[in-house]
């Protein structure tokens, strides 16, 4: 019987051979998952290619050479050919997920999670996290992925990432959907504790010294967080477990200047007083009824001046510890 069948299936094929093709079926299997890829588009790429199978016996069609081919094109996951029924070719393919968008210079394009390209056009957009930078074969986008995916796997974290900034290998950015400050990460790697570490800083500091305080947050160094101002640089520390996959202490930034106190020591400085700090100051006092000056018989002296409202003190830094 097993013998019966094996001839059947032989002659079959054997005669599906001498078949023309008259028909191409195309199946998108993950159809779904991004929109992008037609039916239309891969007609089209097949006459890019000069592969034009209908009219053509099933001898003559090279199904293993329409794979390699379609395998190659930079939208397709992966591509089979096979032939059903008796004139039907079937191509099935599998459309490129992509998992961010590039942005290099004036090139655009989108990866997938094995970091296959396929250059962005006007015909489609797919939302993605968004990355800025120059890459080259020693820094690929490529090792950008984890961070990629651990943002978009994070509803709290799609929504608070604008876009990905690389300056180089060991300082890539953040820029938050929170307009005034941008986040160093350092090296795209132990996400989970340097979020966590931004976010208690968010929770700490930001209420009191408001959005547009600082320009930059750094979370790359060890039990850190480093806060520098707009106008001059300004430390906030948070108290951390070490952790093996974060840099080492920046030393240099972190040394605390003789003006700094601790919080809870004897004496801490105040903030100095500005400029803007006493304009709001006489903004708030109630307007005085005009008076009528008295005619004096001697001149009117002039005010002495004051300097010790007018010097700005040193530089303060703030830290604070959490338990």
């Amino acid at each position: 019987m097993l013998a019966s069948l094996v001839g059947v299936g032989l002659w079959a094929n054997s005669e599906a051979k001498h078949e023309v093709c008259r028909s191409i079926d195309v199946v998108i299997e993950n159809a779904d998952s991004s929109a992008f890829i037609t039916r239309e588009n891969i007609m089209l790429e097949l006459n890019r290619l000069g592969i034009h199978p209908e009219g053509q016996k099933f001898s003559q069609i090279n199904t293993l050479e329409i794979e390699r081919q379609l395998n190659k094109t930079d939208f397709l996951e992966n591509a089979e050919c096979v032939v059903v029924g008796n004139a039907t070719l079937q191509i099935r393919v599998a459309q490129i997920v992509p998992v961010m968008r590039v942005f290099d210079g004036n090139a655009s394009y989108y990866i997938n999670g094995s970091g296959k390209r396929i250059t962005a056009n006007e015909l489609f957009h797919i939302d993605v996290p968004v990355v800025n930078g120059h890459f080259d074969a020693n820094y690929s986008p490529a090792r950008l992925i984890p961070l990629a995916r651990y943002v978009e796997n994070s509803a709290e974290l799609r929504n608070f990432v604008s876009m990905i900034s690389v300056a180089d290998s060991n300082n890539v950015f953040i820029v938050p959907s929170i307009y005034g400050h941008v986040v160093n990460i350092g090296r795209p790697e132990g996400f989970e504790n340097k979020f966590a570490k931004l976010k208690e800083f968010y929770t700490k500091v930001m209420p009191d010294k408001g959005w547009m305080y600082y320009d930059t947050i750094s979370v790359k160094y060890n039990h850190q967080v480093v806060a520098t101002r707009r106008v001059k640089a300004v430390k906030a520390e948070i108290d951390w477990r070490v952790l093996s996959d974060e840099e080492a202490d920046d030393e240099q930034t972190m040394t605390m200047s003789d003006t700094t106190r601790v919080k809870g020591s004897a004496e801490e400085p105040k903030r100095p007083i500005t400029d803007g700090d006493t304009a709001k100051a006489k903004a708030k006092e109630p307007a005085k009824p005009k008076v009528a000056a008295k005619p004096s018989a001697k001149p009117a002296e002039k005010p002495k001046s004051s300097t010790s409202s007018s010097k700005a003190k040193s530089k303060v830094e703030k830290s604070f510890r959490t338990n």
